[in-house]
């Protein structure tokens, strides 16, 4: 071969051209749920910034139910109790106070007085069966006389040696009923399976070294049953637990005093919540499993709070809201969720943090002003400011409105901090009841930029009965998975992911849709969605994961 020209060495010599760096890569669906306690700069992907109205799944996140009307009390006064009487055998009744009256709200529509005159609707209440005896609901607000209701009238019992009156919160242990008395350090009991008779006190104030008064009382099962292992929890609003162990507060040898623990300062009268064989407290530093908050270790025990991955919004929302009336936990077996009701303006603005008991993981929910939860026949409802009884986690609408989606996955400097990246197109995996286009956004290096989104529906695929035409149209194929490159815009080292749904509904001719002057005469529902059912006719629309397309610059 003959030697090469000048030319071709030069050419030869040139580096190759690079061309740019493309790559697709994944993001994870934040199953982990909401994170309000790690830095920006260090959150793992499995996190997300926000996550409003979406629930964390094991696998993916999904929308929440709305809710429906169940009943209006037409008091334009909030509900500020839900009562639940559950009977030893016969079916479940609900009530709800408001005003000066206790309405029976079992049934879906008009709800029907059961007792008036009463001059405070905050009551605290329990479920009390006496052996071989009736089941009564116990009911005491600190301003009225103790009222029972045997599942046919409402009665006032003979209580003796203390201000019936001034009793303000109940609870059944070891047989017996415990009675809170309001802004002091005493707390009464009644003989065994007694509904009615002398109260004798047992008065903790010695113990109680902050100046403090009783709040609230709890049983505390260990064991995880209620046999004589069980504790009785009595708990100061300075955060002080006088626990016993025991069963008959009356003799020494089968009752003593397990210790005097501190605690974080409680939130409000219903802070306690029992749920399995443990307590849940709502204090100033967050919802706190009693078992392992005690002794309390101010160093550890955000670490134990089940509101540790939400640590800073939990801190903010008791700074500010936690003289407000309505702070709760409401537990919710049928969706596997714990919610805490947060009054950020008592009687007319509220907001939830929501827990999967299953994993663990937080969202947050808004568009429901609830003062008070309560499950009836496995269903969830909630009491709001106007006087209504709604039933919730149903239908794809907060009543009539369209509900907003908010989901921001954590910043991802996609394993190369140093480099600038542009993200042109993202692919979110959702799996839904049809095909959906969600608004998307990025924000870039630790920004915050709330889209608004345009009021979209989930369109089914396939014809709609009533609609469609015989032998012409297709069926609809129900559940699909959508998976459409979208573009975006973005140019930073650090980007998340944002999508936003402001869900209407679903495209659809059925009844249970329509909306009095919005549907169609004869066809649409009034006042609401028409369901009725916690569960029933949420729309699916899951978000599995999702892909973005990023191409790589230089370095800072």
């Amino acid at each position: 071969m003959g030697r090469l020209s000048k030319y071709e060495e030069l050419a030869n010599a040139k580096s190759p051209y690079l061309g740019p760096d493309i790559r697709v890569e994944p993001v994870p669906s934040p199953i982990g749920g909401w994170d309000a306690i790690s830095p920006l700069a260090n959150m793992e992907a499995r996190y997300a910034v926000v996550l409003e109205n979406w629930v964390p799944r094991p696998g993916w996140i999904e929308l929440r139910g709305g809710y429906n009307t169940w009943c209006n009390t037409e008091t334009g006064e909030p509900i500020n109790s839900l009562l639940v009487y559950r009977p030893s055998s016969g079916t479940e009744r609900m009530f709800a106070a408001s005003g000066t009256t206790i309405y029976e709200t079992t049934d879906n529509g008009s709800p029907q007085t059961s007792k008036t005159g009463i001059t405070d609707s905050k009551i605290q209440y329990c479920n009390f069966t006496p052996a071989g005896n009736t089941t009564y609901l116990v009911c005491c607000n600190g301003s009225d006389s103790v009222l029972n209701f045997n599942g046919t009238v409402w009665s006032t019992p003979s209580i003796t040696n203390v201000t019936s009156a001034n009793l303000i919160q109940v609870t059944s242990h070891m047989r017996r009923l415990w009675f809170v008395e309001k802004n002091t350090t005493k707390v009464w009991y009644l003989p065994t399976d007694a509904i009615s008779g002398a109260a004798t006190a047992l008065d903790v104030g010695s113990m109680l070294t902050y100046g403090s008064y009783v709040i609230a009382t709890a049983t505390w099962t260990v064991d995880g049953g209620n046999g004589p292992n069980a504790l009785f929890v009595i708990l100061s609003n300075k955060g002080q637990a006088v626990i016993y162990q025991g069963v008959d507060p009356s003799a020494s040898d089968t009752w003593n005093i397990v210790g005097v623990f501190d605690l974080p300062s409680p939130i409000g009268r219903r802070c306690l919540k029992k749920i399995g064989s443990d307590v849940a407290v709502i204090t100033n530093s967050g919802l706190l499993p009693i078992s392992k908050a005690l002794p309390f270790n101010p160093a550890s025990q955000r670490q134990v709070a089940f509101t540790n991955r939400i640590q800073n919004a939990m801190l903010g929302a008791a700074q500010n809201y936690s003289n407000q009336f309505g702070w709760e936990v409401e537990l919710f077996p049928a969706q596997t969720l714990m919610i805490m009701n947060v009054p950020t303006v008592a009687n007319s603005q509220q907001l939830q943090f929501v827990m999967n008991a299953m994993t663990g993981a937080w969202c947050k929910f808004t568009g429901w002003n609830a003062n008070t939860f309560c499950v009836f026949n496995e269903q969830l409802y909630f009491g709001d400011n106007l006087g209504n009884v709604n039933v919730a986690y149903t239908g794809p609408l907060d009543l009539l409105d369209p509900i907003v989606y908010d989901m921001k996955c954590a910043f991802n400097f996609f394993n190369e901090p140093g480099r600038i990246k542009n993200m042109s197109m993202a692919r979110p995996y959702l799996i839904a009841d049809g095909t959906i286009t969600p608004t998307l956004s990025v924000d870039v290096d630790f920004a915050d930029n709330s889209p608004s989104a345009e009021v979209t529906t989930l369109t089914p695929t396939g014809g709609v009965w009533g609609t469609a035409i015989w032998d012409t149209s297709t069926w609809s194929t129900g559940v699909i998975a959508v998976n459409n490159w979208l573009s975006t815009n973005a140019l930073g080292t650090a980007l998340a992911l944002r999508m936003k749904v402001n869900f209407g509904g679903v495209q659809s001719s059925q009844t249970s849709l329509g909306a009095f002057d919005v549907g169609v005469f004869d066809s649409a529902i009034y006042d609401g969605s028409g369901y009725t059912i916690s569960g029933q006719g949420t729309p699916t629309l899951q978000v599995a994961e999702l892909s973005v397309m990023l191409q790589y610059g230089g370095p800072i």
